[in-house]
């Protein structure tokens, strides 16, 4: 068994959760709904949707109209806060799959780029139970006003919809991790073929070498 020091590292050692409380606040999916969608409120345009996820993951799904960094590594977030920095007069609302990632995001904004943790608020729970909440919850309610696409998750399922069930036909760089839509699958021919990677130039991407080998040795 190997231990790490940190579950989501950011290289940032006074960000850590368990010595210091976040100093953003939490703000639960309910109440980040009603706020989006509320069509008698101005609030929704006094906030800033922030995504904290690398890359590869908004590309399979995000909030409409959200903010990104297009860091391709978390410990890539605290250089590109203070690199990008956004209006701080508003409020920022930082999301990411299940709210790990944002405990730590919350400090790089304060500690890198100087934002005042009263604007600043934390998707509780993250993508994964704003999609809970609201499609499985709230009757009548539904993502698609505020949510466009999937969520990228860390297993086999690679990407979720709305409903937390798998969306079929993804497929990952098995280097790099970088995920491709169905659509784009079959364009490159599908995964049995030998394909090279568009993003890290892996030369067969889907490791079809691998496979036909286990295949011939069975």
């Amino acid at each position: 068994v190997k231990i790490k020091k940190e579950l989501i590292g950011m290289g940032m050692p006074s960000a850590d959760p368990s010595l210091h409380p976040s100093p953003a606040q939490h703000i639960s999916p309910e109440a980040l709904h009603s706020m989006l969608t509320s069509s008698t409120s101005s609030s929704s345009s006094d906030v800033i949707m922030l995504d904290t996820r690398n890359d590869y993951e908004l590309k399979m799904g995000t909030f409409k109209g959200a903010q990104h960094y297009n860091i391709e590594t978390f410990r890539d977030f605290p250089s590109a806060v203070k690199a990008n920095p956004l209006p701080k007069d508003k409020k920022i609302v930082m999301f990411c799959t299940g709210g790990i990632r944002c405990e730590k995001a919350a400090f790089a904004m304060v500690e890198a780029g100087g934002y005042n943790p009263e604007n600043l608020y934390q998707l509780d729970g993250g993508i994964l139970n704003y999609f809970d909440k609201i499609n499985n919850s709230l009757e009548g309610e539904s993502t698609q006003e505020t949510y466009t696409g999937g969520c990228f998750v860390f297993d086999d399922r690679i990407v979720v919809d709305g409903k937390g069930k798998k969306v079929d036909g993804v497929r990952v760089c098995f280097r790099c991790r970088f995920p491709w839509s169905p659509e784009q699958v079959s364009s490159m021919g599908g995964d049995d073929k030998v394909v090279e990677c568009p993003k890290c130039g892996e030369v067969d991407m889907f490791n079809v070498g691998s496979r036909d080998r286990k295949r011939k040795a069975r």
